[in-house]
Formats: structure tokens, sequence, C-alpha cells
């Protein structure tokens, strides 16, 4: 595994672990599902106002959503499958990509993952990119998660995420192009969907983006857009873009020399809980 590939890996990983405190798959599949975007977690306005018919999939939808979190009503999981469950019938995304959710956690229903990829795939075919993207994760993990590792069923859903505009799909496909998972090497192409993700606002994207500027990996090496992806980056809250940052001020590249600019840069990565950046940070303070 590459430098660059074991950063990558970690960095994905301890996002993860650092917010959740605790090593609970059902929290790590709820941040996942997060880190996508899925709109389906978020309560709609004026969703009471559904509570007397579910005539289509929106307002089954959305009553599910008031029996999940319990909003005007008192919370009750399996009330929630069973609207869910009327939702997706009607061809409504959301409704199942919560209810593959639901499937997947053991919410309100015997856990089952091989539900769970059924209406996961359902809703990625009905255009929730969210549930693209973790079908991309479930294939890639595979046993960690319940079912078959497939690295190229990985790619085609990471492929989907990212065409429906998730970033976090843009990025693991760019991961898959630059380490030559599941896919023909291609830096090229990594760049692109890095690119794409970071337009998308994911943090990593343009962090690795920066990267393969700095080192000219696939693309004309070029500090001055190296510091503006780390900058963009360290923005989006990503630790490790701010380190990458605060080094090119420390080493004068792409960017005047300056050595508050660096500290500062290094001490709200450490913030971040990048350990990369809280070790430039201390090594920074020893020295000077």
């Amino acid at each position: 595994m590459s430098v660059k590939a074991c950063c990558y890996w970690m960095i994905s990983e301890m996002k993860v672990f650092d917010i959740l405190g605790m090593n609970n798959m059902k929290k790590i599949m709820l941040l996942l599902i997060v880190g996508f975007g899925l709109n389906g977690l978020v309560l709609a306005d004026n969703v009471a106002n559904n509570k007397i018919a579910c005539d289509d999939g929106a307002d089954c939808f959305n009553l599910g959503l008031m029996y999940r979190k319990g909003e005007d009503v008192q919370q009750d999981d399996v009330k929630a499958v069973e609207y869910y469950q009327k939702a997706c019938e009607l061809s409504n995304g959301p409704g199942c990509s919560n209810l593959g959710f639901m499937y997947d956690t053991g919410k309100g229903v015997q856990k089952n993952v091989l539900k769970a990829v059924e209406y996961y795939q359902k809703s990625c075919e009905l255009g929730e990119g969210a549930s693209c993207g973790i079908l991309g994760l479930m294939y890639e993990k595979g046993k960690k998660k319940g079912i078959q590792q497939d690295i190229m069923q990985a790619a085609k859903y990471f492929q989907k995420a990212c065409e429906l505009n998730k970033g976090l799909g843009c990025n693991k496909l760019g991961f898959m192009y630059d380490e030559g998972i599941g896919v023909q090497r291609d830096d090229t192409k990594a760049v692109k969907y890095y690119q794409k993700a970071c337009e998308l606002s994911d943090s990593l994207g343009c962090s690795i983006l920066g990267f393969m500027y700095e080192k000219g990996e696939g693309i004309q090496q070029d500090d001055v857009q190296a510091v503006a992806y780390y900058h963009k980056a360290c923005n989006l809250g990503e630790g490790t873009g701010c380190s990458n940052l605060g080094t090119m001020h420390y080493k004068g590249k792409g960017v005047k020399r300056s050595d508050s600019e660096a500290l500062r840069y290094f001490e709200h990565g450490c913030d971040l809980n990048s350990s990369l950046a809280c070790e430039n940070y201390a090594k920074f303070k020893q020295t000077h």
C-alpha cells in the first residue's frame, strides 16, 4: 500500500471513529449515510399535515419520518418501517433508502443485510445517490458489511453516486483509479474524480487533489494550485489539508513564506484531530 493510500485509509477511518468515540457499527453506518448526503434522515417541513392520508410516496415517507423521529407522534420504529415500505412500493427513493437503513441496522425489523441491499439498490435505481454510495461501501468492505466483497460492483456504485453528484462517491472512485483498485490505474481519471469531489465540497477530495498538484501526479506540478486546494480542504474541515497548507507556508511553496501562518494552520489542523498537524505543531513549537 502506498503512503498516500495508507493516509487515505487512515483519514477515512479515523474520521468515523474520532466523531463517534466508539466502535459502534450502527452509528458508523448512520455516519456514512450522512456523509453521502441522505436527505431522508431530515424531517420535511409541515410533515404533520400527512397524518391523515398516505396517498403517495412522499406522504408515506414523511409519515415514516414522523414515527422514526417521534415528531408529533409516539416514536415507533415498527410503524416507521411500515410507512417506509409503502413509500418504497410507491417508488419513493428516500423511502426505499430509509427502509434499507432500517434492515441494515435492525431497527423496527429483524436485521437483514440482503434485504438492506435490495432496498438500497431500488433507491439507487430511483436516483438516490446516497444509496448508490452506501452500496459501493458495502461491496468494498464485503464481509465486514455482511455481503460478499465485490470491488467491481463497488466501483460501479461509486460511479453512479458520483454521476448523481455525491462528492464522497467521486472521492472513492478517484481513489480506486489512483491506486488501480477494481479498475485500471489511471492518474488522469483519478484527478478528474478528485476534482469533481472537491467541487462537491468533499474535503478529502480537495486535500488529495492538492497533494497531486504538489507532487505532479497525473497533472502538471503546480504549487499555487496545491495551496488553493489545501486551503479549500482546510476550510471544509479536513485537518490534513490544514497541515499540508501549514507546510507550504513554512517552506514558501506556492505562497509567501510565513512561520506565523504555518503555525496557525498546524494548530487549526490539530484542532480538527489531524495527528499529522498535531505532530507538526509540536515540532514547530519546540524549534521556534
